[in-house]
């Protein structure tokens, strides 16, 4: 299977939202990365076929030649509900949306259910339902159909730590033989998970490629040093700073900048929100 997108451009008003965007995407799981405003809701838009593209194509292919509208799984950042569906005929109700009919759409449902950690929701009304569960209950329909492309757009929010956890895991699960696009701004999620991360910032790709490929062009631009508590705003209005340490009266500070920042400062490992920092200037 590929996902291929070639050149595609959108632009709304004067704003360039996507400029010449192109990438192939074979099976795996891809992370979305970039800050607010980079393009990231219009190039699922073109993907999903919500948003169409100014110029420039979207294709999907596979074996059996299937079209990416029947191949598709997406959740939304904010997903809409009938709060007084309970979650099973919520389920049902996707499964007549999507034409998708199961030998036993009952087993189908509950497995579902139990999948996302909601096996024991009943009859519970959703509009009752914390936004964890809202949350995990649209993570469940993104997978009705067995979708060979899955989109996620910030799918962690409103979760608790551990279901996080679950998530990246089910994430993992799905990865080996589909193509999973999870955009996110939060790093974490991303560095356990995605085999390759796309980088995008004004509409345009700053870069593609595995984690150790991206970090490692940043090598030898990520300093630690000690500084005197006093010191730090400065710091911070002067520096790309992405972590500070309190040690009583002095702090430990991270930053990424191109040369030494402080005669003290020694080179360290850069990370994903390293590259994020230097990329894009914020976490």
């Amino acid at each position: 299977m590929e996902l291929s997108i070639k050149n595609v451009t959108k632009t709304y008003g004067k704003k360039q939202a996507l400029s010449n965007f192109s990438l192939d995407l074979k099976a795996g799981v891809y992370g979305l990365l970039g800050p607010n405003g980079a393009g990231k809701s219009t190039l699922i838009g073109t993907i999903t076929g919500l948003v169409k593209p100014d110029s420039g194509t979207v294709t999907y292919t596979d074996k059996n030649g299937g079209r990416l509208h029947n191949k598709l799984g997406y959740l939304p950042q904010y997903q809409s509900y009938y709060k007084n569906y309970s979650a099973p005929e919520f389920l049902r109700y996707m499964l007549a949306l999507k034409n998708y009919k199961p030998e036993n759409p009952s087993k189908y449902i509950s497995d579902l259910l139990e999948l996302v950690n909601l096996g024991d929701v009943g009859k519970k009304h959703i509009g009752a339902f914390s936004g964890g569960m809202k949350q995990r209950l649209g993570i469940a329909q993104a997978l009705i159909g067995e979708p060979s492309v899955l989109i996620f757009d910030e799918p962690t929010a409103g979760l608790d730590p551990k279901e996080r956890v679950r998530f990246r895991n089910i994430i993992s699960s799905l990865g080996s033989d589909r193509i999973v696009i999870l955009a996110t701004h939060i790093v974490s999620d991303i560095e356990y998970i995605a085999n390759d991360i796309i980088l995008l910032n004004g509409g345009v790709m700053v870069d593609f490629g595995t984690q150790r490929e991206i970090t490692e062009k940043i090598n030898g631009k990520v300093w630690e040093f000690v500084c005197d508590s006093h010191e730090v705003l400065e710091i911070m209005n002067r520096l790309r700073v992405s972590n500070v340490v309190s040690m009583g009266e002095k702090c430990k500070i991270r930053a990424v900048c191109d040369e030494k920042p402080d005669e003290n400062a020694e080179n360290v490992t850069p990370d994903l929100e390293d590259v994020c920092l230097y990329s894009f200037g914020e976490l």
